[in-house]
């Protein structure tokens, strides 16, 4: 995994006023917990915070805090909370982790090449997007890279079938990662959608109704 730095303040103003006047002020309210350590409340940098995680895309990451007093923290950023109308970060939460001690995390699944069931008309079906895995955390990777560039219409890779390189992975090894399917099943899958989510019915009876309407 990648590693960042990034500089922190312990955080004694608690409560939703306080919490507010520190996002007017460029900072971003934290917290750091795990390991057996007490709870922490932290402020970063909003800015810098908000850079890091486009970078990321999602992807985990080593962060090191740097506090005031010189001391410093491990730790990956565990789960953050953004503002649905604005998309402004609110909160972070950060989990320390010890270099030599395995943790297990989520790492989205990457697939490369075009499938050759693509080619010939089929469509590629993502049936995981992330994958659990777990090694000490300079092993762990960022994402899993599947080449699915020799895939037919029909064919699809399972857990069982990838190479992790020594971090080991907690999925079920018979659970299917990705899939080609032919058009036709997928206009099925689709319209089975529809229907279990009421939606292909209702159109239906709108067509229906705006045709007598119109008689």
């Amino acid at each position: 995994m990648q590693k960042f730095t990034m500089k922190c303040k312990h955080r004694e103003v608690l409560g939703k006023n306080k919490v507010k006047h520190l996002r007017t002020n460029g900072l971003v309210p934290a917290v750091v917990y795990g390991h057996g350590e007490n709870t922490v409340s932290v402020s970063l940098e909003k800015e810098s915070m908000v850079n890091l995680l486009k970078k990321l895309h999602g992807e985990p990451a080593i962060l090191e805090l740097e506090f005031e007093d010189k001391n410093t923290a491990l730790t990956i950023i565990k789960h953050f909370q953004k503002d649905i109308m604005s998309n402004a970060l609110l909160h972070v939460d950060l989990q320390i982790i010890h270099p030599g001690e395995p943790l297990k995390i989520s790492v989205p699944v990457v697939t490369i090449g075009t499938p050759e069931g693509v080619k010939a008309g089929g469509m590629i079906d993502h049936h995981l997007k992330e994958i659990d895995v777990e090694a000490i955390p300079s092993k762990l990777p960022e994402h899993i890279e599947i080449d699915v560039s020799k895939l037919e219409i029909g064919q699809g890779i399972h857990i069982k079938e990838i190479d992790f390189e020594g971090v080991t992975c907690h999925n079920d090894p018979n659970q299917l990662v990705v899939s080609v399917i032919s058009p036709k099943a997928a206009h099925i899958g689709e319209e089975a959608g529809l229907e279990e989510e009421g939606l292909l019915g209702e159109e239906v009876e709108g067509e229906t109704e705006s045709a007598s309407d119109e008689t």
